[in-house]
């Protein structure tokens, strides 16, 4: 696992907005030799609220600049020479990107604040009672 390097672009996102473009140069090397990159969602929504959900957006590079290939091997015979095998090595770039959404949200719920207490009070007279058995 490669460290992170500075974010390319990073920018809180709310809704109706979008994020911060990358830079040519950024671009320009993406295009000629490929790249790993990492795209953090990162959501902090209070559901309570009657407001958006906050999003923060980063895009970070992983590959150190070096840029993601892969390599694919295609063997063949080749009509004109029956018993030689002929092999073809393809270099391909592209991008690798992987996507990582963390949050966090919740709601205050009056029911189930009731549910989880007198659930919780049942085990606590029923681990008395198994106390008392054991005892």
């Amino acid at each position: 696992a490669a460290a992170l390097q500075e974010p390319l672009a990073q920018t809180p996102v709310q809704s109706g907005q979008g994020p911060q473009r990358m830079p040519q140069e950024h671009i320009a090397a993406v295009l000629e030799r490929g790249a790993e990159l990492v795209v953090e969602f990162d959501w902090d929504c209070n559901l309570d609220a009657e407001s958006d959900c906050m999003t923060n957006l980063k895009v970070h590079r992983i590959d150190g600049g070096k840029g993601f290939n892969y390599r694919s091997a295609r063997q063949y015979t080749d009509p004109e020479d029956p018993t030689g095998v002929r092999r073809d090595l393809i270099k391909r770039y592209g991008l690798r990107i992987v996507f990582r959404v963390t949050g966090r949200g919740g709601k205050f719920d009056l029911v189930q604040l009731g549910v989880v207490l007198g659930s919780g009070l049942g085990l606590l007279g029923i681990a008395t009672v198994v106390a008392d058995m054991l005892l």
